[in-house]
C-alpha cells in the first residue's frame, strides 16, 4: 500500500513548471539585451527603466516580461517620460525623426534583437491625431511605427517619424 501511494504522489506531485536553470537563463537574456542596449547607446540614463539615449531629444526604451524575455524595443521622445524625469520636460519639442535617422537607429537595433524577415507591409496607416501609426510584420516582431502628420505640411513633405516600436513575437 505504501508503495502504491508513493507511486501516486511521484506521478501527480506538483513539479516546477521550468527547470532549475531556467530562471539563470531568462536573467541572463535580459542581462544580454541590456548589455547590447548599452554596447549600442552607451550606458543606461536610467538604468531601473531600461532607457538609453539616443539622441539630446530621443531615448530607447527595452522591456522584458516577468520570465525577462524581451517583450519590445521602442525609440520615443524624451519627453514621454518626463513624469519620471521632469529636467526631460524641457525637450518637449523633439521635432521628428527623418527617414534617415529613422533608418539608421533601426539599424542599430537590429544588432541588439534581430525582427527577421519582412511577412507583411501595412497596407493603411491609422490616424490619431496628428500621427499615423503602421504597423508590419517581420518573422520575429511587429514594428509600429508612427509618422507626422499635419495639415500644414508640404504634400510633397519627407517621411517625418515620431517614434518607433518593435514589439517582439516569438523568442531566438
Amino acid at each position: 500500500m505504501v508503495i502504491l501511494i508513493l507511486s501516486f504522489l511521484a506521478l501527480f506531485a506538483p513539479t516546477p513548471s521550468q527547470p532549475a536553470h531556467a530562471h539563470a537563463s531568462t536573467k541572463a537574456d535580459r542581462e544580454t539585451v541590456v548589455k547590447a542596449c548599452a554596447a549600442e547607446f552607451g550606458p543606461a540614463i536610467d538604468g531601473p527603466n531600461n532607457l538609453f539615449e539616443v539622441s539630446r531629444y530621443y531615448l530607447l526604451e527595452a522591456k522584458f516580461d516577468n520570465s525577462g524575455q524581451l517583450t519590445q524595443l521602442g525609440v520615443f521622445p524624451k519627453h514621454l517620460f518626463a513624469d519620471k524625469h521632469p529636467e526631460w520636460n524641457e525637450t518637449n519639442d523633439a521635432g521628428e525623426l527623418t527617414w534617415a535617422e529613422y533608418s539608421k537607429l533601426l539599424w542599430r537595433i537590429e544588432s541588439i534583437q534581430s525582427k527577421g524577415h519582412l511577412i507583411r507591409r501595412a497596407k493603411w496607416p491609422v490616424v490619431k491625431g496628428t500621427t499615423a501609426t503602421r504597423r508590419d510584420t517581420y518573422a520575429r516582431a511587429v514594428l509600429a511605427t508612427s509618422d507626422v502628420v499635419d495639415s500644414g505640411r508640404a504634400k510633397n513633405a519627407p517621411r517625418a517619424i515620431k517614434y518607433f516600436v518593435l514589439y517582439f513575437t516569438a523568442t531566438k
